[in-house]
């Protein structure tokens, strides 16, 4: 059985990545109270004989190896031009294995692996990277997830007071919001956030892939990174985040399939919605 939480020492968790060659220390230590808080919330509802987990986009492995702590039977997957020697040796030493993969948009590596292999998808902090039609790679994870799974979503709300909505700079040279040109032109495809989500957003964007998913949780989470004001400045914007929530930094979105049904019907094309379509 899973536990129902889960705790680690960050000093001793980043231990862990510096016995197996080293790892992205500061990211690591930015992120870390979000990994606890993404296994945790998990745990607080999750059956705990379901151990399978898909850990899409993996990276350094930091959230797969937190998870594999807890006692979930981990798999990560990534681009495989990011698996460094670093990776596959903290790979081995956890018992995690690795799918390497060319395209996430058309996922032959992913669409080659047994169906209903997983009880859970982390996918986090990838959404907002996403520079293509998604349809194919979701009819992959699909596939791949076994009815009474979740999808675990995590990404920056759009709406996160210290996001670029709501710089004042970029205002007052009428320069947009989202990502910046300079972006565009000088930082490669998989780095920059070309399209963060509200919450609202998110919840449509799942309910039109499948009439088989369920919104489980649909949270505004704030806390989970440092921010940048001090004294009446930090008051006043963690007042505003108390009383607005789509201020907060962070969403975090567990989506559920009971059964499978429908699978994902929606086909990409130029006329949109086809004739007949409800939306839900």
């Amino acid at each position: 059985m899973l536990p129902s939480s889960f705790s680690i020492d960050q000093a001793e968790f980043l231990k862990i990545f510096s016995d197996c060659g080293g790892t992205d220390g500061n990211y690591l230590i930015t992120h870390f109270p979000r990994y606890l808080y993404t296994l945790n919330t998990l745990l607080s509802t999750w059956n705990g004989d379901r151990k399978r987990v898909l850990d899409v986009g993996g990276g350094w492995l930091h959230q797969a190896v937190l998870f594999r702590l807890a006692g979930f039977d981990v798999t990560s997957c990534d681009l495989s031009s990011v698996i460094w020697w670093q990776v596959r040796s903290a790979a081995d030493r956890h018992g995690i294995p690795i799918v390497p993969y060319e395209n996430l948009a058309a996922p032959a590596e992913l669409e080659a692996l047994p169906p209903e292999s997983f009880d859970v998808i982390l996918f986090c902090e990838i959404i907002e990277h996403i520079t293509f039609n998604p349809v194919r790679m979701w009819k992959a994870l699909y596939r791949l997830l076994a009815p009474g799974g979740r999808i675990v979503v995590c990404t920056p709300s759009v709406y996160s007071l210290q996001g670029p909505l709501w710089s004042p700079e970029r205002w007052r040279r009428r320069m947009g919001v989202g990502l910046r040109v300079d972006d565009i032109l000088m930082i490669p495809d998989t780095a920059p956030h070309w399209k963060e989500y509200s919450l609202n957003e998110l919840q449509r964007y799942f309910r039109l892939l499948s009439r088989d998913f369920r919104i489980a949780k649909a949270l505004q989470v704030d806390g989970l990174y440092a921010e940048p004001w001090r004294g009446w400045k930090l008051r006043a914007a963690r007042l505003l985040k108390r009383h607005v929530p789509p201020l907060r930094q962070n969403i975090h979105m567990e989506i559920a399939l009971p059964a499978k049904s429908e699978g994902i019907t929606i086909t990409p094309g130029w006329d949109w919605p086809p004739p007949n379509y409800t939306i839900p």
